[in-house]
């Protein structure tokens, strides 16, 4: 059934269909998130949630707005899933370096928590890209980047410090 999607994508008649394509796109995303959300449950947490934790795992505390750009999340979502992280006692926030600044970080519990999360990332990542070969997710991985870029029209849209996620 997938393939339908992914068939309706490719060439007809010499011209991409492109709505076939971001269709196939937005369908692909909502699945993996989906299926993330339901393996997160025992850790009650979800899938948007993973990736601050992620992120904060990987670079360490960061300002709110550094994150929000970093993540590409508009700012008033960012809060509200912080607000989450906080009440589930994953994430704290103090005062940065000035007093409009939040400085964001994980909690001990969390850090305790992150390797079984992180577990679970591992096994859902292994069965989603199971099967496709080392070259086309090269390939992938190098058109997903393009299709940020073009989504994000300038770079002044670009997140700041944005390096490729690998």
């Amino acid at each position: 059934m997938a393939n339908r999607g992914l068939a309706a994508a490719r060439k007809r008649g010499g011209m991409v269909d492109a709505d076939g394509l971001i269709h196939q796109l937005y369908q692909t995303i909502r699945a993996i998130s989906k299926d993330l959300n339901q393996r997160f449950e025992s850790q009650g947490i979800y899938s948007s949630e993973w990736s601050i934790i992620s992120i904060l795992k990987k670079r360490g505390p960061m300002s709110q707005a550094s994150l929000a750009g970093y993540l590409n999340i508009e700012p008033p979502a960012i809060s509200k899933t912080l607000l989450r992280l906080e009440e589930k006692n994953l994430i704290k926030r103090e005062i940065g370096s000035s007093r409009r600044e939040k400085l964001v970080s994980l909690t001990e519990y969390a850090k305790d928590k992150y390797r079984e999360m992180e577990k679970i990332i591992e096994s859902h990542h292994h069965e989603i890209l199971n099967g496709i070969s080392a070259d086309s997710l090269d390939n992938m991985y190098s058109t997903l980047i393009a299709l940020f870029k073009n989504a994000c029209h300038s770079t002044e849209d670009m997140p700041e410090d944005r390096e490729p996620y690998r």
